[in-house]
């Protein structure tokens, strides 16, 4: 039985008027004095728990929140008594209103008898395996999340050891409530600091890594479950990558090595597109010096992706041509064969067939930008790139490309800042000078003065037209 406090002064008590069943108790108003007392609840709760439907019957008492808020003693004993009870309730739709109240009224709140009864016994545990057990019920599923998070937003001190089951969720984290909840607790937020410290205890990215590695190789791509898993793993993932206590741990995982795994084409069946860009975005979040020798292996598949032909333009294709960026600046021994791969054909391939997308067109310029630095690559790139699309910008009225083109230009420039060789060979190239002084030079000059580009947010004041001057 849990020991109940009394959390505030006691008050002092007349009779509840209007309720039959309360004809013989008594009830404290809000104005404090010690030396009043609290009424006495034992026989009013002993008929109440007689009753087939005693919470229905609890509850519609318009007194028992006022109770509850009061911190009655008797009142939070026999609630702490019932909580699995009342998790329970809280989990049943039939009766929406009286779920909410249980829910947001009674077991969401700040009383520390209701906390410390929660994580008392194994409680919250057998709660959810009850909500987990109901098929396709998501609505007890999130609710049990929602109060397993609830409850350790509370913990002060040292985790539990009444709620080391929270790992039991990982595979319903294809569910959404799941994988916001492992978010949540794995974010920056101080109320979370208990169960992260718990949570590298345990080694936490580890089984996050096997569960994707399970994935990979059940290969039941064509289960959307699976798939959805698969995605909110990679997605948690790469959301630790920058966490102070669980960032470095993935990289004493096989993260890299199910990452190198060949997902494109598993067992015959092809990945779903989702899945490839979460694959991709955390592979590019995740390359590095420290990782890119164990990485080499993603290189030919990169180029592929880059270089095949395709209509659409999904988030991995831009992820790839990040990693491929990474890959030129870091990796010197894969220089050689990015040089043999050419991609500055399908760099300009992109920029034509895909104007205005500015993601794409941000991966490419950080891909010819590091190319111009690379001496093996920088000419490459320029006799492919800079001519054609100079052509392109000053013959197609298309700002997107024209202004790709300008920022293209400018890094060849300054690469060639610290090789004369490369800026002479560049002045020779046919359409550049009428290109820098017709369009550049004054490009460059609106800039410096202003225009275009971000503005600082409320820097001025909107300007108030004339709508008879402007019609």
């Amino acid at each position: 039985m849990i020991e109940v406090v009394m959390n505030s002064p006691r008050h002092s008590s007349f009779e509840i008027e209007n309720m039959q069943s309360l004809s013989n108790c008594t009830y404290f108003d809000s104005t404090p004095n010690k030396n009043r007392s609290s009424p006495d609840l034992s026989m009013y709760l002993d008929k109440i728990d007689q009753s087939s439907n005693r919470f229905q019957k609890l509850f519609k008492n318009p007194n028992i929140l006022r109770l509850f808020n009061s911190h009655h003693p008797q009142l939070l004993l026999y609630l702490c008594d019932r909580i699995e009870d009342l998790i329970l309730l809280s989990f049943d739709k039939t009766d929406e209103h009286l779920s909410k109240f249980v829910f947001y009224y009674l077991l969401i709140s700040t009383d520390l008898a209701i906390h410390q009864a929660l994580i008392s016994d194994d409680v919250l545990k057998r709660t959810s395996i009850i909500a987990l057990n109901r098929k396709d019920d998501l609505f007890a599923l999130t609710r049990a999340i929602q109060l397993l998070q609830y409850t350790i937003q509370s913990i002060t001190n040292e985790f539990p050891y009444t709620l080391s089951f929270l790992c039991m969720f990982l595979p319903y984290i294809n569910e959404s409530c799941v994988f916001y909840f492992y978010q949540s607790i794995c974010s920056c937020d101080e109320c979370y600091n208990s169960v992260q410290n718990w949570l590298v205890e345990i080694n936490f990215p580890n089984l996050l890594v096997e569960e994707l590695y399970q994935i990979y190789r059940k290969a039941q791509f064509d289960d959307e479950n699976e798939v959805q898993k698969a995605i909110n793993i990679l997605k948690l993932i790469s959301f630790c990558k920058d966490s102070n206590k669980f960032g470095k741990m993935f990289l004493k995982t096989k993260l890299i090595e199910v990452l190198n795994d060949e997902w494109h084409v598993n067992k015959g069946n092809l990945v779903n597109d989702i899945l490839l860009n979460e694959l991709w975005i955390t592979t590019s979040i995740f390359y590095s010096c420290e990782t890119a020798p164990l990485m080499r292996g993603l290189f030919q598949k990169a180029v592929e992706l880059m270089t095949e032909p395709y209509c659409k333009l999904d988030q991995y294709r831009i992820s790839v041509i990040d990693v491929i960026s990474s890959m030129l600046q870091v990796d010197e021994l894969l220089q050689p064969f990015i040089a043999n791969s050419h991609l500055e054909e399908t760099v300009l391939r992109l920029v034509i067939q895909f104007p205005g997308h500015s993601f794409l067109q941000n991966s490419l310029l950080k891909l010819c930008s590091t190319a111009f630095e690379i001496p093996i690559i920088k000419d490459h790139f320029a006799r492919a790139l800079i001519s054609s699309l100079v052509f392109e910008a000053a013959n197609v009225y298309n700002n997107s490309i024209l202004a790709f083109t300008c920022d293209l230009v400018q890094a060849a420039i300054n690469a060639g800042h610290t090789d004369k060789l490369f800026l002479n060979g560049l002045k020779s190239m046919l359409g550049f000078d009428e290109f820098m002084n017709s369009i550049l030079k004054p490009r460059m000059k609106l800039m410096k003065n202003g225009y275009g580009g971000r503005l600082p947010i409320f820097k001025q004041k909107a300007m108030v037209y004339d709508l008879d001057l402007v019609l």
